[in-house]
This record gives structure tokens, C-alpha cells and sequence, in this order.
């Protein structure tokens, strides 16, 4: 329910003196990481996925993902993503990807992390 959501980020920015505008804004999580690609070798159908689970949309410029072995990088360029949508990040498929020749993600566990443009850790996936 829309009216909800809006009535309790009203609700919690009143009470922490926050703006409006920041609570309703998104709030970007790493959804789901698909770490055993099905491509032999390369694996390069390997992903992570990142939803929006804020009110708002969000702008993804300058966030980076990035794994617990610091290989790899890839650093988000201007993308919109709505509430409730998501986005996926391949290991060497699709629009937006690492251009890795190998497989990123470790088959054995691994922790991946989701960084804001400032450097700060927003979110983390292990397994």
C-alpha cells in the first residue's frame, strides 16, 4: 500500500528530524548473486543483482560492487533504478558487466559488497 509507505516515511522523518526527500528516496541492496555460472570455464552468466526496495527511484552513479578478494570492481555509470526494479551486473554478458575473461565470483563462498559514491559500505551479500 503506497499511502502507507508514504504515511510511514512521513511519520520517520518527523520523529528523526530527516528530510522527507531522503527517506523516500531509494535505498539500493544487493538482491541476489548467481556465483555458479553455467558457462564452462568462464562463467561468464555470473551476476549480481541490485534491487530497490526504497519509495523512490535512485540514481546508481559512482556505486561500485565489489567482492571479499578485491579483484574485482565494477563502478555503476548514470542509471535510474525505480522502486521495486533491479538491475544485473554479469560476469562478461549483457550492458553492464565486468569485462572479466574468467569467472569473478568464488564457486567456494565469498562475500560481495555494495558500496554508495562515497565509499561506504551500503550492503553485503555472503555465501
Amino acid at each position: 500500500n503506497d499511502e502507507l509507505v508514504y504515511t510511514e516515511a512521513y511519520r520517520e522523518a518527523f520523529l528523526s528530524d530527516a528530510g522527507l526527500s531522503e527517506l523516500l528516496a531509494g535505498a539500493p541492496y544487493i538482491e541476489s548473486v548467481f556465483y555458479d555460472g553455467e558457462v564452462a570455464q568462464v562463467e561468464s552468466d555470473e551476476y549480481v543483482e541490485i534491487g530497490n526496495a526504497g519509495a523512490g527511484s535512485i540514481n546508481l552513479e559512482g556505486y561500485y560492487i565489489m567482492g571479499s578478494q578485491g579483484e574485482e570492481k565494477f563502478t555503476f555509470p548514470s542509471i535510474d533504478l525505480a522502486p521495486g526494479d533491479s538491475i544485473k551486473v554479469y560476469t562478461n554478458e549483457g550492458d553492464y558487466n565486468f569485462e572479466s575473461e574468467d569467472a569473478v565470483w568464488s564457486n567456494a563462498g565469498e562475500t560481495v559488497y555494495l558500496y554508495d559514491a562515497d565509499g561506504t559500505i551500503v550492503d553485503e551479500y555472503n555465501w
